[in-house]
């Protein structure tokens, strides 16, 4: 039997503090993607849309979406990240598979560029 040296793994991908992802992310045509921590989760809005990510980032979908019965898990979003740490922005391949939007976080609250 062989054995895989892929980087997949069952475990979490998230490697930071749930609060690192909290923010507004912006893109130019989607506007805002507001993500929060709600009862210890994170829960992102973009206009009408609401959904609730797990540790793996994957979307589950809230709000309307639930309210009609559609609450499966729609893949899941890409969080970018400086070498130290820093989130700086989303990607959401459910928006748009073939080329998915990535929303740069907004300049809201600490950074580290500033002296």
């Amino acid at each position: 039997s062989s054995s895989s040296t892929s980087s997949s793994s069952a475990a979490p991908v998230t490697v930071l503090p749930l609060s690192a992802y909290v923010g507004t992310y912006t893109h130019p045509a989607y506007g805002d993607l507001k993500i929060s921590l709600v009862d210890g989760a994170l829960y992102a809005v973009m206009r009408l849309v609401e959904f609730t990510l797990d540790e793996n980032f994957k979307i589950t979908l809230k709000g309307k979406f639930e309210s009609l019965g559609w609450t499966q898990a729609t893949g899941a979003v890409n969080f970018s990240t400086t070498e130290t740490g820093d989130v700086t922005a989303v990607s959401v391949p459910w928006f748009e598979p073939l080329l998915p939007p990535v929303f740069a976080r907004s300049a809201q609250g600490p950074s580290l560029l500033s002296a």
